[in-house]
């Protein structure tokens, strides 16, 4: 149900963001430009005169592949400019990105980790591995990873909200609710840590503060079942005992 909810809170609370649709002419027409550019950056390669320039050559080409949706190749050049260049950091970071969206979580957490190794303050790179460690399930290393980010930028809200997530992964509630309380601090208008913040009062029994949530979301959605039924269980006193994830 609050999964659910999130979802709509997302839907609801963010502004609509307008796209243009490309015609198929010009799709097929930047598919060509992005071929062409590949085909050129294959022809730089052959001429470079240190293996530093063809590194950097190789991850261009990679961003091209991947662009087009060619994983392979992008993973392909990405592993030979490193070759080319060990401590390339942002070639690390791209595949360790890559292997990322395809699913590749354990391969992406050694790329972000040897970023991380050669830069620690690689802020993308903390963030990114902090979230390849929650779908590992490794949540006490995720903490790690946020904790350094939030010392980095502890008036960002969104670190603070993800954080968050985590504690309520390890079932660390009271921090949990801090961190969405801090969250609230910094974004008063942000719905999903209201919510995440009343549902935490709830699963803790705490409901006069969660009612409080729940009829703040109601103004804005008074018609909503799902939050309807949440405050109703709050004024009943019946703690929440489902899953928060």
């Amino acid at each position: 149900m609050l999964r659910s909810l999130i979802y709509f809170l997302i839907i609801a609370l963010i502004a609509p963001l307008a796209f243009a649709q490309d015609s198929a002419a010009k799709e097929l027409a930047k598919r060509q430009e992005v071929l062409a550019r590949i085909e050129l950056e294959s022809q730089r390669f052959e001429s470079a005169t240190s293996d530093i320039e063809r590194a950097a050559i190789l991850y261009e080409r990679a961003s091209l592949y991947n662009f087009l949706g060619n994983i392979s190749s992008a993973i392909t050049d990405l592993s030979r400019a490193i070759a080319f260049n060990p401590t390339f950091v942002e070639a690390y970071y791209a595949r360790g990105s890559i292997y990322n969206n395809a699913g590749f979580a354990s391969r992406a957490a050694e790329d972000l980790t040897q970023v991380l190794r050669i830069n620690p303050n690689h802020q993308l790179a903390l963030r990114t591995r902090s979230a390849v460690y929650m779908a590992l399930e490794q949540y006490e290393l995720s903490l790690n990873d946020m904790n350094t980010l939030i010392s980095m930028n502890s008036s960002v809200g969104d670190l603070f909200y993800q954080r968050g997530l985590v504690f309520m992964k390890l079932e660390r509630f009271p921090e949990a609710i801090t961190d969405m309380t801090k969250v609230i601090e910094l974004s008063p208008g942000n719905g999903q840590a209201v919510l995440a913040r009343g549902a935490l009062y709830l699963k803790t029994s705490q409901f006069a503060a969660a009612k409080r949530d729940f009829q703040k979301l109601l103004v804005a959605m008074p018609d909503h079942e799902e939050l309807q039924k949440l405050l109703q269980m709050a004024e009943a006193g019946i703690a929440y005992t489902g899953s928060l994830n």
